[in-house]
């Protein structure tokens, strides 16, 4: 009599693979296969645009190099004071493989990127399951902003990866019955490196302090506060003495920033309560305003979209805040309280949180049509003469109505990772630089032919031109700080990067007050359509091919 074989042991190997082979994974899986083709079809290795971006790749360049943590592109290097270091050491590690590569620096980025959608995933199971779950973090990596953000040599992406992994180590932290002490370490050591990162993330310690205490029948929450706060201290305080080292007094740069009237200029004096309220609506509705093209841009255009999103969004989260007290509602709440009264509005400042919107928005739809479909259970009782209202809730009505809509979102959505592989003409517009930047370009390209060593340049990208020029510049905000315009003008070496038109990056009043009042000690020695560059007359010129 042969054997019963038990078990698994019975089951072929194939039909075991495709049990554990299910719709969500499916989903997800290729979801990020979609959002890898799409990066590296539309990955350039043209230098960087943005101003901040140029500032990382010369900090992570001084990091090998051996220069330190150094703001060297002014006539007078000082240390690097504003920008955390955990991204320029990330970077670092790239350009030490592959040195002078800026394609490989955009795909560390984009890695980072891929990593925090899938934290996303781990994290909205645990409020939407599984399959909703996946397709909103598909959504929202095929959306144009996450797919533009990620890579681009910013911090945004970067911050976004580690702050959701704090989040979801603390949100898995309070469903453990009894966890260890090593969870929390890692708890403390994710806030550490997301406030190491980008400064906002100050935001997670006092969000995982208020949802423990507010939060009953955690198991030693004392001991994960006690964690969180000190590894909170250690990062911060530790990049405040930098600062306070390279500059020789305590200067805390946002804070400072903070109270000021004018974040540009420390002369406008110290705003008032007005003028942080005026600040304060201000953001309010930049923020409000710009929600969706960071959220869903892809189908941003859709009429009344914005109004209903927001409205969803804000009740999930009332929701969730009112039952839950979960640390993602701490959060969240925290961090746009700091863009209300931070000095700069900008459409950027918004990714970090754009998946937890998206993650209220859907779960305030699936609530909401759960309202509506109970509602109508009702009145059908209640017009059937003796009927009883069920005594089991029918869930199979809500979830396929939010499935229904978060699909209908996510097929409109294709258009673009769809147009981006297929198109080269939507390439060539993606990868489109702002209209000035090409000017600039021919600028400093002149610049570096040109001019001799010696020379510096005053233009309000700075990074940039002293990255590609190799001629140390500065910019009108440096002008305000130090005597760099009138040392470089007694040197007469000084040569100036501006613009007729007024909406152009490099222009500013204080160039155009310095050129007017010093009429007829310059002239135009190169123009590049708008774009001038404009030498003392006594500054060398090196003759030679434009």
């Amino acid at each position: 009599m042969p054997r019963k074989i038990s078990g698994t042991d019975s089951v072929p190997l194939t039909a075991r693979i495709k049990s554990r082979i299910r719709l969500p994974l499916m989903i997800l899986v290729g979801g990020m296969i979609l959002y890898s083709a799409v990066i590296l079809s539309v990955v350039r290795p043209s230098f960087p645009t943005d101003v901040d971006s140029a500032r990382y790749l010369m900090l992570c360049r001084n990091i090998i190099s051996g220069d330190g943590y150094m703001d060297d592109y002014k006539p007078w290097p000082v240390p690097h004071m504003k920008f955390p270091p955990v991204l320029p050491c990330l970077l670092a590690v790239t350009e030490w493989f592959f040195p002078g590569n800026i394609v490989s620096l955009k795909l560390t980025v984009a890695l980072l990127g891929l990593a925090s959608l899938i934290v996303a995933f781990l994290l909205f199971r645990y409020i939407l399951g599984e399959l909703l779950a996946s397709i909103a973090v598909v959504t929202l990596a095929i959306q144009f902003s996450f797919l533009l953000r990620a890579q681009r040599i910013m911090s945004d992406v970067p911050y976004t990866l580690f702050s959701m992994l704090a989040l979801l180590l603390v949100f898995t932290r309070f469903r453990e019955e009894r966890p260890g002490i090593w969870f929390d370490i890692g708890v403390g050591l994710a806030v550490a490196v997301s406030i190491l990162t980008r400064s906002i993330g100050i935001a997670l310690p006092p969000a995982i302090v208020g949802a423990a205490l507010l939060k009953p029948g955690i198991h030693r929450k004392g001991r994960l506060i006690t964690i969180v706060l000190v590894a909170s201290i250690i990062s911060g305080v530790g990049w405040e003495v930098h600062n306070t080292l390279a500059a020789d007094k305590f200067v805390p740069v946002y804070p400072t920033l903070l109270v000021y009237k004018d974040s540009n200029s420390a002369g406008a004096g110290l705003a008032n309560a007005s003028d942080i309220l005026k600040r304060v609506e201000q953001n309010f509705e930049f923020h409000y305003e710009h929600l969706l093209r960071v959220a869903l841009p892809n189908v941003s255009q859709i009429p009344y979209l914005l109004s209903v999103f927001s409205l969803l969004a804000v009740f999930g989260w009332l929701v969730r805040l009112i039952r839950k007290r979960s640390v993602l509602e701490f959060y969240l709440l925290i961090y746009m309280l700091v863009l209300l009264v931070w000095p700069w509005a900008v459409e950027r400042f918004l990714t970090p949180v754009v998946p937890l919107f998206l993650l209220y928005f859907i779960d305030g739809l699936r609530r909401l049509t759960g309202l509506i479909y109970r509602g109508f259970e009702r009145l059908i009782a209640l017009l059937k003469a003796g009927a009883r209202l069920p005594s089991r809730r029918r869930k199979a009505l809500p979830n396929p109505i939010a499935l229904v809509i978060i699909v209908l979102i996510f097929v409109v959505s294709l258009i673009v990772p769809g147009s981006l592989l297929f198109s080269r003409q939507s390439r060539e517009r993606f990868n489109r630089p702002p209209p000035d930047f090409p000017e600039f370009l021919s600028a400093v390209n002149w610049i570096a032919r040109h001019t001799p060593e010696d020379a510096v340049v005053l233009t309000e990208r700075a990074v940039a031109c002293n990255l590609i020029s190799d001629r140390k510049s500065f910019t009108a905000r440096d002008v305000r700080a130090s005597g760099m315009l009138r040392e470089a003008v007694s040197e007469n070496n000084l040569f100036i990067i501006h613009s007729t038109r007024g909406d152009f990056r490099t222009a500013s009043p204080l160039v155009a007050s310095v050129l007017g009042k010093t009429e007829g000690h310059w002239r135009v020695v190169f123009r590049s359509g708008s774009t001038l560059v404009i030498a003392q007359n006594g500054a060398e010129v090196i003759q030679g091919e434009s």
